[in-house]
């Protein structure tokens, strides 16, 4: 399965909701082969992949978790929102998966993770049992912590498997929809989009007023 993403909804979960206690609802992209962020991308959500996860010049709130193989930044910038109290005023995720140890990263790669250019990443990241190997001196900028193959890399990186397949489990249930999302509106709920995922126009996914709204998107190649 392929989840090749050129542009996703830049209007989550904001309808309805006060400013003092907005929050970005939870999406999540389950992808059985890779996730390939195109230029002049601006994703929501938490990418898990089988395979590799790449990032080229496209901008991503949320995480991205490679269960078995790299992950590639080429100017990418990626920003990972903590997990927060409903009563607080920032920006947090809610999230119906327990993401264990994974979530605090915003990068978890099953190998290596390089980086290329002038990338911006905020948040922990974290490759395991591969090395980080980010290019140095050209590493991007880092907001957070590099674990490297450390303990917390390794213990995040035993627990992919199951939030995979907690994730995947959905799938019996899913709605059926086109594979290209260009100008889609969606409600809460889970997708499949078939053996691959494309959007190369603005998709826009409406909470509904519901702070605690649920997307899933799951790709079955």
């Amino acid at each position: 399965m392929q989840a090749t993403v050129s542009c996703i909804a830049r209007n989550l979960g904001a309808r309805g909701l006060s400013a003092t206690h907005f929050r970005l609802v939870a999406v999540f992209w389950c992808a059985n082969s890779y996730v390939a962020l195109g230029p002049g991308s601006a994703s929501v959500g938490t990418f898990i992949a089988q395979d590799y996860i790449s990032m080229t010049s496209a901008a991503l709130t949320g995480r991205i978790l490679s269960v078995t193989a790299g992950v590639t930044l080429t100017t990418a910038s990626i920003h990972a929102p903590r997990m927060l109290s409903l009563a607080s005023t920032q920006p947090s995720y809610t999230t119906s998966f327990n993401m264990m140890r994974a979530a605090r990263f915003a990068i978890l790669a099953g190998t290596a993770l390089t980086n290329v250019g002038t990338s911006i990443i905020t948040g922990d990241v974290g490759s395991y049992p591969g090395a980080i190997t980010a290019g140095e001196p050209n590493w991007a900028t880092l907001n957070g912590i590099d674990f490297g193959a450390l303990a917390q890399s390794a213990g995040a990186q035993a627990d992919l498997p199951t939030i995979y397949a907690a994730m995947i489990s959905h799938l019996p249930s899913a709605k059926a929809i086109a594979s290209s999302l260009d100008g889609a509106v969606l409600t809460p709920g889970v997708y499949t989009c078939g053996t691959h995922c494309s959007l190369g126009a603005v998709v826009t996914l409406n909470a509904q007023g519901d702070p605690n709204a649920v997307f899933q998107f799951i790709t079955e190649g």
